[in-house]
């Protein structure tokens, strides 16, 4: 990996690049040493192009890479999310293998706004970092229902960050983790998963180099607002007299960040410049450089959109593995679409995107 200190990477479709790349130029700004990775969920024949508008954004590596697991019918059993967050750790260990010794990951809708020493510093030593969604106990009804009820039924932490080592205590992690994920990187609230978060909260049970960063000025986002006295504005923003390390945008296109602020009475100027910030800087990048339509995985091979009912019929049937091989094809009558989906799509509709699951606040 040349002379890098260590690689950060974010996990995204086409869709998620105009976040990437304004993670990486926050990123690059206080991190120039390392290199800046987008693992791809995704196809992208215009990167060239790209990556001259964005040259913070050191590399764009396709999740078909990943050879230890990716296939088409793998990846076809995952909805976007799903695919974006179970490649995380098949990633981190293609790092490892190929000498990298420290690694971070951000999700693409985050913002670096300083240095992150207490996280870089940890990494000389043999450690995997996390940081929970919250910090402190609910005081309310309302805050509990809010915040614990969603930590419970979505991850006690928020795997849009993660650091670890090439230690032997990280790769252990690491690799539990791809085993999991291999299987189970699924939004089923009703076995108990949802995507690659829940596993975490094993992490520290089962390996010694887990450790868990409280520090109230990393991964500051909608559901710890609760926790905190923000100020000031970006790119100088306190919790009282620390300043913030990374501001986590999650739920952008629906305003979560402003409308949590609110139904917390944290909804101060602060804030909401913040957030308004964020969704300018987006903007400004969409336009420098239109990210392409989120296709590869997302429809298949004739154009028709690939429905969750489709993926969620095939991987519940073993037995189609071996038949379909390739689900994406959608060329005959003898395809998956056509001889499993089509005639049955309403069925399938009402099977599998109608469950009933646990509310999502944030």
């Amino acid at each position: 990996m040349g002379s890098f200190e260590g690689v950060c990477f974010t996990s995204c479709n086409n869709t998620y690049l105009d976040r990437a790349s304004v993670l990486a130029r926050s990123f690059k700004r206080h991190h120039p040493n390392w290199k800046f990775v987008v693992l791809l969920s995704d196809e992208f024949l215009e990167r060239k192009a790209f990556l001259e508008v964005h040259p913070y954004i050191d590399e764009i590596f396709e999740i078909r890479e990943l050879t230890d697991v990716f296939s088409a019918s793998w990846a076809f059993m995952h909805d976007p999310e799903e695919l974006c967050t179970a490649v995380k750790p098949f990633y981190s260990r293609w790092l490892l293998s190929s000498g990298v010794e420290k690694v971070i990951f951000l999700d693409p809708d985050t913002v670096v706004l300083r240095p992150l020493f207490e996280v870089t510093d940890r990494l000389e030593k043999d450690t995997f970092l996390l940081t929970p969604h919250i910090w402190a106990p609910s005081k309310n009804k309302k805050h509990i229902d809010l915040h614990e009820i969603s930590c419970l039924a979505h991850g006690v932490f928020n795997l849009g960050f993660f650091a670890h080592s090439n230690g032997e205590g990280a790769r252990e992690v690491v690799n539990y983790w791809c085993d999991r994920l291999r299987d189970y990187c699924y939004r089923d609230h009703g076995s108990g998963i949802f995507t690659d978060q829940k596993w975490a909260n094993f992490f520290p049970i089962f390996f010694d180099c887990v450790e868990v960063l409280k520090d109230r000025t990393l991964n500051v986002s909608s559901w710890n607002l609760v926790n905190l006295e923000l100020r000031g504005s970006i790119p100088l923003l306190y919790n009282g007299a620390e300043q913030i390390g990374f501001v986590h945008f999650s739920g952008l296109n629906n305003d979560v960040f402003v409308w949590a602020a609110s139904e917390v009475g944290q909804a101060t100027n602060s804030v909401v410049s913040i957030f308004e910030w964020y969704k300018d800087a987006v903007i400004r990048s969409r336009i420098s450089a239109p990210p392409p339509q989120a296709k590869k995985y997302n429809f298949y091979s004739d154009g028709k959109f690939v429905r969750k009912s489709h993926r969620v019929h095939y991987r519940s049937n073993p037995d189609l593995w071996p038949l379909y091989p390739d689900p994406y094809e959608n060329g005959g009558n003898d395809s998956y679409f056509a001889r499993e989906v089509g005639a049955k799509e309403n069925e399938l509709l009402q099977m599998h995107e109608n469950p009933k699951f646990i509310l999502r606040r944030f």
